[in-house]
């Protein structure tokens, strides 16, 4: 049975429609479902330098999929509106290229872990027939009481969203939308890149104009926002140091790991621990850090690729 548009906004926890990228949901067995994906053609936030003229932006799979997850939680394993839901990991790979003209179709089915209350989430992606990428997402679910003690204090100090950037970044040099993979200032979320002994260190700055980066209010910084700075920070090493151009770049795999909530109300920091390179493929090994913790982890697989107009 197909879900209606108001439920598909509902149960992925998403406040603004526009933002919602998953549609004619199908449940085509007790444990997985099916949906269409819309196209990108509207979306100014994936229309990268390089991804969306050959391959599909990797960051706009990754959305699909956690929408899908959230929907499928709610309406498969009846997962109420008030639990909380806990990122552990995500792992993306693309496989082929994805014509912009072909429909592309997302199918989820739900495995159990041997951890309590926490599930893995395969969603793969087709396009005429063929796989063109897969995510794999491990979540856990928990009461809203247990995530207000986990959380505490840090709950009432977090900053609601407002006319600031989040976590204040007065001053903070900017960065050019190119040079991290991006056509618009309101997509950076990475400033004050500067070289710290052998590597290099930047601030995370999530714009608060941007309504897909800012859906709705948060007590801490979403898995989301901090894959896609590490995205473009991975983009910003790559260019520096290989001189390769941005534009025959592309992501072909990401795997995140995250250990504990980015506070919105601090400063973050994300940093490029290694680069190495194999016949067309770099990799970047990256960690996000607050007050010196590290947050989460990150290896992010760029290919080279020609990306004609």
């Amino acid at each position: 049975m197909e879900t209606d548009n108001t439920t598909v906004i509902s149960m992925t926890h998403k406040a603004n429609p526009q933002a919602v990228y998953i549609n004619k949901i199908e449940s085509t067995t007790a444990s997985s479902i099916s949906a269409l994906i819309s196209p990108l053609n509207d979306q100014e936030h994936f229309s990268e330098i390089c991804s969306s003229k050959k391959y599909i932006n990797p960051m706009y799979l990754i959305e699909c999929a956690r929408q899908l997850e959230t929907l499928a939680s709610h309406k498969i394993l009846k997962i109420n509106s008030n639990t909380r839901f806990i990122l552990k990991s995500w792992r993306l790979e693309l496989y082929q290229e994805n014509p912009q003209d072909h429909t592309l179709i997302a199918s989820l089915r739900i495995l159990d872990t041997h951890l309590s209350h926490t599930k893995k989430f395969i969603i793969n992606f087709r396009s005429s027939e063929r796989t063109i990428g897969k995510v794999s997402i491990i979540v856990c679910h928990i009461s809203a009481r247990a995530y207000e003690t986990i959380r505490g204090e840090n709950i009432s100090k977090s900053v609601k969203y407002s006319g600031l950037e989040l976590h204040t970044a007065s001053g903070l040099p900017q960065v050019e939308p190119y040079e991290v993979g991006c056509k618009y200032p309101k997509d950076v979320c990475i400033r004050n890149i500067r070289k710290t002994g052998h590597t290099r260190v930047a601030n995370i700055v999530i714009p608060s104009q941007n309504r897909i980066l800012n859906d709705h209010k948060q007590d801490h910084i979403t898995g989301y926002n901090l894959t896609e700075s590490a995205k473009q920070f991975c983009f910003y090493c790559t260019i520096k140091e290989s001189k390769e151009k941005i534009e025959n770049l592309y992501i072909k795999r990401i795997f995140a790991k995250f250990y504990k909530y980015a506070e919105n109300n601090q400063e973050l920091l994300v940093r490029l621990i290694r680069k190495d390179s194999s016949n067309d493929t770099t990799r970047c090994i990256i960690e996000i850090l607050q007050e010196g913790i590290r947050l989460s982890l990150f290896f992010i697989y760029i290919n080279e690729v020609e990306c004609n107009e």
